[in-house]
Parts: structure tokens; sequence; C-alpha cells
């Protein structure tokens, strides 16, 4: 035997399992019986009705509740107090300070609202009176004037009468 004769019987023999490859009726018999089966419901669900049970196509909104809201409003309160006192202290100048701001005013368009009571009243208000400043705005910011420290504080109290306080934390200075 010559070895072009041994290597051909070594690969029909380790060939052997996709013998089934080798007869195309085979390959096509069970590709229409896999496909009939699919058709014919095999192998679904045995109750009907969650077999049939359409496949959702958006998922399903979460309730925003005012614990993510009073969150969400704290987040802002973050960045205004720790600017706030990086200028105080020197460490910031007030241009910095103002797109700080512009940011927040983005951050606060973005905090969800159930859209009932008093929480999502208060903060609805403050997104409406102080939309968002798109990047690269300028001039001063509507942020510490008096007419956004009433808004702010109706959302404070609305917030802190439901029972979640607006937290922050510094994270700026020494």
């Amino acid at each position: 035997m010559t070895a072009t004769q041994s290597r051909r019987k070594r690969f029909l023999a380790d060939s052997s399992r996709l013998s089934a490859l080798r007869n195309p009726r085979a390959v096509v018999g069970a590709i229409v019986l896999a496909s009939a089966l699919t058709l014919t419901g095999c192998g679904a669900a045995d109750d009907p009705a969650v077999a049939l049970a359409p496949t959702p196509t958006e998922p399903e909104r979460v309730a925003v509740t005012d614990k993510e809201t009073c969150a969400g409003i704290g987040d802002i309160a973050a960045i205004t107090f720790n600017t706030d006192i990086a200028v105080y202290q020197g460490r910031m100048t007030t241009e910095e300070q103002q797109n700080w701001y512009r940011m927040a005013t983005r951050v606060l368009d973005r905090v969800p609202t159930s859209g009932a009571g008093s929480v999502s009243e208060a903060v609805t208000n403050l997104q409406t009176e102080f939309p968002p400043i798109a990047p690269g705005g300028m001039g001063a910011t509507p942020i510490g004037t008096d007419k956004w420290d009433t808004a702010y504080s109706a959302v404070y109290d609305s917030c802190e009468e439901a029972g979640f306080p607006i937290e922050t934390w510094g994270f700026t200075g020494g």
C-alpha cells in the first residue's frame, strides 16, 4: 500500500461519523422533518396560550418613585454645593463654576418623575423654569439666582415631606 492510499484510508475511517452527510436525501429528510415538527408546534409549551403569547416589542416601563426623583436632585445638589465651595475657597474660577452649572441643568433635565404628586410637580416646575443649557453655551446660568433658590426650595421641601430628603456630599477640597 502506498503512502497516498494509506492517508486516504485513514481519512475515510476518521470521517465515518460524517457518513450521513454523504447521503443528500438523509440530510434533506432531516431538515424537512425538523421543519414539520416546528410548524406543527411539537416541542412548544403544553399550554397553548403560553405558546402563542406575543413577544413584547418594547420593554415595560417601570414606575418612577419619589425616592428616585429626589436622589436625582441630590446629584444636582452635589454639583452646585461642590462648585460653590471651590469658588469660595479660591480653587475654582466662576467661569468653571458656570460650566458646571450648565451641566447641572442637563442633569436636571434627565431627572425622572412619576408625573403625580408634589415631588413630581415641584421637579417638573424646576425643569420647565430652568431648561438644559446646551454644551458650549455662554453667559451666566440661572442657578444661584433668587428664582432658582425659590424653585429649588420647593423641590427640597417636597422631597423632605415625602420622606426622601435630598442628600449630597462634598468631594472637592482637602
